[in-house]
Formats: C-alpha cells, structure tokens, sequence
C-alpha cells in the first residue's frame, strides 16, 4: 500500500514535485522535474528506506535534439552515469545507450591505466525496433 503526492506549477515552465510513501516496506520517494526550456528538461529523485537505511541520489537531463530525437544524460551514486540516444526513422526507433562505472575515473597505477576504455565502459547497448 503507498500513498503519493504531487504538486504541479506550469507557468511559466513546468515544474512538478512528487512524494510517494510506502509505509509497509518503509520506503520514501520525493521527485522533483522542472522544465528549464522548451525542449530541456531536467529532474532529481531521492529514494530513502527507513528499514535498512539505505539511500540513493539520482539526477538527469532530458534534451529533446528534434522532432524524432531526444538525448537522455542520468547520474546516480549508486549506478554511475548513464547516457541514451533515441531517434525515430518512419517506422523504426533506434536507440543506443552507454553505462559507464561509477568511481572508475582515476587510476591507481600504470597497468590500471593502460586498460582504460575497459575500466570506464560498463555496458553499451544498441537496440532496434520497428513496428507496421
């Protein structure tokens, strides 16, 4: 069972805030999205779980490129920092994604550094949809 929350302003950008609670698992989710101009937007989340103390801080920007593109930047301090490319081709959507680790920047030692690209790079992902 949870219960939320939202107060919405639209003038003269969007601007949304979100709390939803969940007493029974004792988690917390307060959600704030503001749109900065007219194809940007960008949201913070915080997650919090009054049982096992555990948090986590999530940020992004959402840009829309044109009328069949938007680029999507989210930074989490758990996850690390996530990038999304999403562009619609008449029936097909292609979308490409990369997950790159969290604390990887900085190495420690010359071998740690000569991996490089391996070290940073978590997962990259391609993916292709198409529909009649």
């Amino acid at each position: 069972m949870s219960a939320g929350i939202r107060y919405r302003h639209e003038l003269p950008l969007l601007s949304e805030l979100t709390c939803v609670l969940n007493p029974i698992m004792g988690h917390t989710s307060l959600t704030w999205t503001r749109q900065l101009q007219p194809r940007v937007c960008a949201a913070a989340r915080y997650d919090f779980n009054a049982f096992s103390l555990s948090s986590e801080l999530a940020v992004g920007v959402e840009w829309q490129l044109d009328q069949s593109s938007i680029a999507k930047v989210r930074w989490s301090d758990s996850q690390g920092l996530r990038c999304l490319v999403d562009t619609r081709f008449s029936n097909m959507v292609f979308s490409m994604g990369l997950d790159l680790r969290p604390n990887a920047i900085g190495a420690d030692s010359a071998a740690e550094a000569s991996s490089g690209i391996k070290r940073l790079v978590r997962s990259f992902g391609l993916q292709l949809q198409w529909f009649l």
